[in-house]
């Protein structure tokens, strides 16, 4: 039966997936997609090809990612397919390339809307609202972001809100106004982790760590960024190159308030939380 046996796997890659086994995911996925393949059930072969890109894309994996969205293209036969340019324009933005990613967000937009696809359009609005707030465009990217809420709706996914309130945190850093930054962290965070997602939990430890940094908590800041370093490390999902300069800068205006041996030191005391301990020290007041 193979329905039944697709559903009890799918259930397997997300316990591996919340469990932070990402290698297990992948296969999980894959088998799936073999049993989907069998059936020829085409709208669950392009959903599990785009879980697939998007684990691959994690592990920093980009040429895999990009062979499982072209996979999508030769299933639809369609060279404009939404699905297929998001997860290319993922790929794109990950590796830092920000106008090739924003050109298909735009045309995978443009495929939703045509489709009247809330969910998707708001993926991509919350994927513009990141390439806008990576130009330091901070007003294009706070509309775009606005934008994805409003689409998303109350009753939306629950990721993509993850990630509009990410990338809102992230403006508001940049802009200074460390409060807001503050509270849009901790919302995120607590969404990432009540749904139990810990691949998505290091970015959201390293804005509270910039923070830091920023407001001249150097052992805070360190203890912060060991800890997202233990759970990619763990995972295995690198910080990806979008993110290098930015994380960079922070981990060295940290390390340059304290000396060497008290930055190791509590660098070392992050590495040996566990990501729910991270959250906890990121959310303490």
């Amino acid at each position: 039966d193979l329905w039944q046996l697709t559903w009890a796997l799918n259930d397997l890659a997300r316990q591996s997936w919340s469990d932070g086994d990402m290698a297990h995911a992948r296969r999980m996925f894959e088998e799936i997609l073999a049993g989907y393949e069998e059936m020829s059930s085409q709208p669950n072969i392009i959903g599990n090809l785009g879980r697939l890109a998007s684990i691959a894309a994690a592990q920093g994996d980009y040429a895999q990612a990009r062979r499982q969205a072209h996979l999508i293209q030769k299933t639809t036969n369609s060279e404009t397919d939404p699905n297929m340019l998001a997860h290319l324009g993922e790929v794109d933005y990950l590796e830092g390339h920000l106008v090739e990613a924003s050109q298909l967000f735009e045309a995978g937009l443009a495929g939703w809307r045509e489709k009247k696809g809330l969910h998707g359009q708001a993926w991509l609005l919350a994927r513009l609202g990141c390439v806008a707030y990576r130009l330091g465009e901070l007003d294009q990217a706070a509309l775009l972001l606005e934008e994805s809420l409003t689409v998303l709706g109350p009753n939306g996914s629950w990721w993509i809100r993850a990630l509009d309130l990410l990338t809102q945190a992230d403006v508001a850093r940049v802009r200074g106004e460390s409060g807001t930054a503050v509270e849009l962290y901790a919302r995120t965070l607590r969404l990432t982790t009540e749904e139990i997602d810990p691949p998505n939990m290091p970015e959201r430890l390293e804005g509270f760590a910039k923070l830091a940094g920023a407001a001249q908590l150097p052992q805070r800041a360190a203890r912060l960024f060991g800890a997202a370093q233990a759970l990619r490390d763990r995972i295995g999902t690198p910080i990806p190159p979008v993110e290098r300069a930015d994380y960079d800068r922070a981990r060295a205006s940290a390390s340059a308030q304290l000396d060497p041996a008290a930055f190791s030191a509590a660098w070392a005391e992050g590495l040996a939380l566990t990501w729910e301990q991270a959250a906890a020290l990121a959310l303490e007041p």
